[in-house]
């Protein structure tokens, strides 16, 4: 089976929709997301992306205070 570049991509997006949260979770990511004018996938990619960051400063942190 043949299949071009961009049914590969949109397979590989479609894998997030498998991540099982509380619905109390999914609920506040809906809400987010509509208030902030994202998809809920876009919204999980931009929620990682900020605590990536925060989690990168932290480190940061850590390294000058030992």
């Amino acid at each position: 089976m043949n299949t071009n570049k961009s049914e590969e991509k949109t397979k590989r997006k479609r894998t997030h929709r498998g991540i099982r949260v509380p619905i109390d979770v999914y609920e506040e990511i809906k809400n987010m997301s509509k208030v902030e004018g994202r998809t809920i996938g876009g919204q999980m990619k931009y929620i990682f992306g900020v605590f990536k960051s925060i989690t990168n400063q932290i480190d940061k942190v850590k390294i000058h205070v030992k």
